[in-house]
């Protein structure tokens, strides 16, 4: 990404603070951003009326709570539906919760075009590096 183009991923992204077992977003809500965990933990469910509670969170794993996925720094949540906006009727198809302990989860919030400049654009490289890679390796 040149330098233009980084300029403008900072004009397009917030970082924020959820505290523990805060909403970062609703299933149905309209999906206006995506969102990148930063630092802490957040867990995806899939109903919304049924809220887990913190002390609930922090005994969570796949085998009790199978319809629950936590999502670790480095994580993207919310972005499926910038890829699927058509077939999911432009909603979240999740709730997300954030978790981590008596520390604050830090995301960064992006829209549309950040998602795209960020991800699609390291995508593109990846890509062309794997390209690169078997014309120089292959016969």
């Amino acid at each position: 990404m040149n330098s233009s183009g980084l300029r403008r991923v900072l004009e397009l992204v917030q970082i924020e603070e959820y505290a523990s077992g805060e909403i970062i977003f609703n299933k149905h809500d309209d999906p206006d951003f995506a969102f990148m965990v930063l630092f802490g933990q957040v867990y995806l469910y899939d109903r919304p009326d049924d809220v887990p509670s913190v002390s609930e969170l922090s005994l969570v794993s796949r085998a009790t709570k199978p319809s629950m996925k936590k999502v670790e720094a480095g994580g993207l949540i919310g972005h499926e539906t910038f890829m699927a906006e058509q077939k999911c009727g432009g909603a979240y198809r999740t709730s997300t919760v954030a978790f981590n302990g008596e520390s604050p989860s830090l995301v960064l919030r992006m829209n549309a075009e950040a998602y795209d400049l960020i991800v699609y654009q390291h995508y593109r490289y990846r890509q062309e590096q794997r390209t690169i890679f078997f014309h120089e390796h292959l016969p």
